[in-house]
């Protein structure tokens, strides 16, 4: 579950702003909790980003640091996962006219072209 806290000035989103991102708000009933109400929210999507509170807006303030938290977390991964596949790529990737037109004469790593088709014909 994500509760931790984060630093900054983020704002504070509240069901139009989470839908504006595609997300659904699922408001659970209020139970009483210590002689008052108490507000439970989580994401339909994301059902492990919970807010809640004895006000709605304290609910909605967990959630959307949560939220924001998750966020940061997985564009970092994302980040990091589009760098990893850009290192990944290499001339495997380019078709044999690239090769011969960018790289002629040089060996690639892991790329392998057999070239005897091209010496019967030419």
């Amino acid at each position: 579950m994500y509760n931790k806290s984060i630093k900054g000035d983020e704002k504070l989103f509240n069901e139009e702003h989470f839908l504006a991102v595609g997300l659904h708000v699922v408001e659970l009933p209020p139970i009483l909790k210590d002689g008052l109400l108490f507000y439970q929210t989580y994401l339909k999507e994301i059902p492990t980003l919970v807010g809640e509170g004895f006000s709605k807006k304290e609910a909605y303030r967990q959630m959307t640091e949560a939220y924001a938290l998750y966020r940061k977390e997985n564009m970092q991964e994302n980040l990091e996962e589009s760098s990893r596949e850009l290192e990944n790529e290499t001339t495997s990737n380019l078709s044999l006219e690239q090769l011969l037109r960018y790289y002629d004469g040089e060996v690639f790593d892991g790329f392998k072209v057999d070239l005897s088709q091209f010496d019967e014909e030419g």
